[in-house]
């Protein structure tokens, strides 16, 4: 009997039980031993828990941020109210006087027509005068001369008013004198009053 074995196919690295066992001669294979297999096993679990771990720290490290985020707008939120709040207090506290100062420079700057003199002329004795009663109306040279050069009608519908021309009166300006009081139509005393109700 012979001993050798036919195989159809190669069999490399194999060497049987009754060879001797230095396999110095015959070709190697690329076996794997299982301690290569548990070192490479352990290997991809540390690469697998380093990247978990990474990615834990970088959740981490964003909620950080989120929260830092949020903080620093609740309060720059915080401060932009208060900032606003003193800044409304500050246009509170200084616009009534801007208002008054407005208001002041518009008057001075002021220069009625002759029909805004009669107009107005014609509400103040509505207001603080009666036709029949005697009243005496001071105004400006200037309105003066405008009101008797547009409207000698005013005369008749009230024939006890004494128009008299007052030199320190501003055109649209007037002091009415009836038997209610002295009524002061100047403009320093309007801004006064506008500033008794603003202030």
């Amino acid at each position: 009997m012979s001993r050798t074995l036919d195989f159809r196919l190669p069999l490399r690295g194999a060497w049987l039980a009754a060879a001797p066992q230095d396999q110095s001669d015959c070709p190697t294979t690329n076996e794997v031993s299982t301690a290569e297999v548990e070192a490479q096993l352990r290997l991809e679990t540390a690469v697998k828990q380093a990247r978990e771990e990474e990615r834990r720290q970088v959740e981490a490290e964003l909620a950080n941020e989120r929260e830092a985020l949020n903080a620093l707008r609740e309060g720059l939120l915080a401060r932009l109210s208060e900032v606003e709040a003193d800044l409304a207090g500050q246009v509170e506290a200084v616009l009534p006087e801007l208002i008054i100062e407005g208001v002041g420079r518009v008057l001075k700057a002021w220069q009625p027509d002759a029909d805004t003199v009669r107009k107005l002329v014609v509400e103040i004795l509505a207001e603080h005068a009666e036709s029949h009663q005697a009243a005496r109306l001071w105004i400006s040279v200037r309105d003066l001369d405008l009101l008797e050069a547009a409207d000698a009608s005013l005369r008749k519908s009230y024939p006890n008013l004494t128009l008299l021309a007052d030199a320190e009166l501003r055109s649209g300006e007037f002091v009415l004198e009836s038997r209610f009081g002295q009524t002061d139509g100047r403009f320093e005393t309007k801004v006064e009053n506008l500033r008794k109700v603003l202030v």
